[in-house]
């Protein structure tokens, strides 16, 4: 039986979806975070919306402290019906630059990780779909205690 405790990688992203749903220039938007990417999306009742995943992560251990340093790779896609292949649109641009500036209100996610490096910005491809998006990529640092991938340790030592 899986452990139904949440990993501190899903308590980021779902931090992140809050912080968003709680931003007042993204508030309307749907924030989606367990989105599987061949599920299809409904132009009329699902777009524009916005889906955090994690692309990927790593770690090192300190034995010294006896915690482990994550490094989590993180999309956000800004999906929309408008999208065109090898472009990314205004709204795109607006929707990101957003996400940004609601990253920036609160830089260590109420003190949850150390840091989050905004990387880059990637435009839909073509992949024969009538939907497409634009996709910030960052990276987030954070701890945990050595072997426990559940528990948060903040800045400050604050546990989460």
């Amino acid at each position: 039986m899986p452990d139904p405790r949440p990993t501190a990688q899903t308590k980021i992203v779902e931090a992140y979806a809050a912080l968003f749903r709680g931003y007042a220039p993204l508030a309307a938007m749907p924030v989606e975070t367990d989105r599987d990417p061949d599920d299809g999306l409904d132009a009329d009742t699902e777009l524009d919306c916005l889906v955090i995943s994690v692309e990927s992560w790593t770690f090192q251990n300190d034995f010294s402290q006896g915690q482990t340093r994550h490094r989590m790779v993180l999309n956000f896609d800004y999906l929309e019906t408008s999208a065109r292949a090898g472009k990314v649109s205004r709204a795109a641009m607006e929707k990101i630059a957003l996400v940004l500036e609601a990253i920036g209100s609160d830089p260590v996610l109420g003190g949850r990780i150390e840091d989050f490096d905004e990387r880059d910005v990637a435009p839909p491809m073509d992949n024969g779909k009538s939907i497409g998006g634009s996709s910030l990529q960052g990276v987030v640092t954070f701890y945990t205690p050595r072997r426990d991938h559940f528990t948060i340790i903040g800045v400050g030592g604050d546990l989460f």
